[in-house]
């Protein structure tokens, strides 16, 4: 759950983080959850569309839309690692008021937990190592990439005033 507003800040505020459970409940655990919220959106990774030989070739996204009424737009995540990433690092990015273009809630106990755990992958700078816990920022990851254009993020990534994340700390470069 992370809506983004006008100034394209998102607020992370809920996350589901399970194991064990079907598509079907985790689509009815999602519908609960948001009971009385308007959801304009569900962005899904884009292997839920596969067909499942074991339920007659009927994919899970379709599973979980029925199981939630059809009352939820699905849209297909971008599946670009190269664009998400970039999107989430934006999104981390300190902006010109001080502030992260993301915010993260205390409810999101799991994705607090695995975000900084991320390393790059060795053979890829521009993406993250898959083989560590990335469920939660997957989905970050999902979301970013679908709702940020990609020549805002190049602009952004290629301003020279701009200032630089190096991790745990901020730099902002001297103007020559």
């Amino acid at each position: 759950w992370a809506p983004m507003d006008e100034n394209r800040k998102l607020y992370v505020y809920r996350e589901l983080y399970v194991s064990g459970m079907s598509d079907t409940d985790v689509a009815m655990e999602m519908d609960s959850l948001s009971r009385g919220e308007r959801i304009s959106c569900i962005y899904y990774p884009w292997d839920l569309d596969n067909p499942q030989p074991t339920v007659n070739f009927i994919s899970m996204r379709e599973r979980m839309d029925d199981a939630t009424g059809r009352k939820f737009y699905w849209k297909k995540a971008n599946k670009d690692r190269k664009q998400g990433w970039m999107a989430v690092r934006f999104l981390l990015k300190i902006r010109e008021n001080g502030q992260p273009g993301m915010k993260v809630f205390s409810s999101c106990k799991n994705l607090i937990r695995t975000m900084p755990q991320q390393v790059f992958d060795e053979g890829n700078g521009e993406d993250l190592d898959t083989n560590g816990e990335d469920h939660g920022p997957d989905g970050v990851r999902y979301k970013a990439a679908s709702f940020i254009p990609l020549h805002e993020l190049e602009e952004q990534a290629n301003r020279k005033d701009a200032p630089i994340d190096v991790g745990g700390a901020l730099v902002i470069p001297a103007h020559v």
